[in-house]
Parts: C-alpha cells; structure tokens; sequence
C-alpha cells in the first residue's frame, strides 16, 4: 500500500528535504515522495523546479547513501539504512505536481483525490506566509497531517543532517496540533483582516472625497462631470471587490494580474 509524502517545494536548501524524507522513511513508513511546484506565489520562484529535484535533490540523494555530503565524507552505523531507503523509493519514483497559488482550492483538491486523505503534506520549504495558506487548502479537503520539520537550534552543513541529530535537536510537528504555529496563525490572520479593513475605509473616503467634489462642480460648471463619476464607481468597485475576491479561494488579484502579463509575455 502506498503511503505517500507531498512536500512542497520552496527552499533551495536540500538538507531540509532530506531530513525531511529521511525521518517520513523511518518513522511512519513512507514509500512514495512528491514534490510540489508551486506557482505564482507571493514569495516567487526560488529554484529551478525541475532542475532542482531532478539534478540537485537527487545527486545529493544518491551521494549521502555513500557517506558523502558536500564534500565531506562520514560514516553511517552499519544499523542505519535510511539513506539508502530513501535512494531506492527516490530513484523508483518520484512524482512531480503543480500548483497555481492563484487556484490554490482547486490544485489542492487534487491532489487529495489522487493521493488520499491519509497523505503527509510538508511545508518545512515554504514561507510561513504561504504555509498558512496551503495549510487552510488541506484543512478544507481533509489532509490532516500537514506537517514541519525544525531544527531546534541553527546547524549547517553535515551537522544538520538527519543522521547526526538527536531527537532533542529537531521537531517534527503536525501543524494543526502545533501552539506555537496557532498563535501566529491568529496573529498573521489579524493583520490580515485590518488591511482589507482598511482597503474598504480608503475606498470609501476617497469615493466620498470625489462625491463631494462632484457636487461642488455641479454647482459651479452645471451637469457633465463623468470623469468624477467613472472615478468614483471605480473606487467603489475596489474597495468593495478585493476583500471579495480575496476571501474566495485566496485569489490574490495583483498577483493573478502579474501571472497573466507573464503568460502573455511568453506568448509572443
């Protein structure tokens, strides 16, 4: 039976990925890894995708079964075969999706249909800005386990790998359970909510600045002040559509905007 890991990729960093595959392997018997490309986020595109799990991730893979990691060689106990596990379930198959940011809901969704309710999601790579935005998608088609993985205190290079860490060094949570990622869910979610507040009051001041002054010019230069008009229903508009639009599915409308002019771009 298949049990499947979705981790999405952000970092550049590959050893986050390895611990991350490495302690899945071990722990809760993984045997299938997709990698996640996601598309038009705010935090933009920070590897090559393919590139990057099909040379980097993989090279890396293949030489830390060997005892070897940037340069450096080590030893792994003879008990220890996780690399090499991971290796065999890498190089057999991995499988590589996208997901537009844009669409979140809908990318989301499928993969819940062709991957299951019981998948582990990881979302260790990306900015906690776009966690929470993945983590909601989950929550919203039953994917439970979205999960972190955390060193405890800042290590690099072979040092924070997954076989030199103690299970004092790292954390391996489930985000829903997690109080600390709660308590900056509520935070990120209050900033969030008082800039649409105040996008809805600057649209309102302003669409009743030029009321105001659409009158005044009615009184002084008579009917046919359209520009103040148009000007205003604009305003109105906006104010009134963005927090609409950002509440229905995450559609984040400047950026949509700047994935379509990119579109376009490569068209020519």
């Amino acid at each position: 039976m298949a049990k499947p890991i979705i981790i999405f990729v952000g970092s550049p960093n590959v050893g986050s990925y390895i611990n991350v595959m490495a302690h899945s392997i071990k722990n809760y018997g993984v045997n299938r890894i997709v990698l996640v490309n996601l598309l038009c986020a705010p935090s933009g595109q920070q590897v090559d995708f393919e590139k990057f799990v099909n040379a980097d991730l993989w090279k890396t893979i293949s030489e830390i079964a060997y005892g070897r990691y940037n340069g450096e060689q080590f030893e792994l106990s003879k008990d220890f075969r996780t690399y090499e596990n991971l290796k065999k379930i890498y190089g057999n198959s991995h499988d590589l999706r996208e997901v537009n940011y844009q669409f979140l809901s809908d990318g989301i969704k499928d993969l819940q249909s062709e991957y299951g309710s019981e998948a582990i999601v990881d979302l260790s790579a990306v900015p906690k800005r776009v966690a929470i935005d993945v983590l909601t998608g989950c929550l919203a088609v039953g994917l439970q386990k979205v999960t972190v993985f955390e060193l405890k205190k800042t290590k690099r290079g072979l040092e924070a790998l997954y076989h030199t860490l103690n299970e004092s060094d790292y954390e391996h949570v489930v985000l829903p359970n997690w109080e600390p990622f709660l308590d900056n869910l509520e935070s990120f979610a209050a900033r969030r909510n008082r800039l649409k507040l105040w996008t809805v009051v600057g649209a309102i001041t302003i669409s009743l600045l030029l009321t105001i002054l659409y009158q005044i010019g009615r009184i002084r230069f008579g009917e046919g002040s359209w520009y103040l008009v148009g000007t205003i229903v604009f305003f109105g508009f906006l104010g009134g559509i963005l927090p609409i639009l950002d509440a229905w599915g995450g559609i984040k409308v400047t950026s949509l905007f700047k994935y379509i002019s990119e579109k376009l771009q490569e068209s020519r």
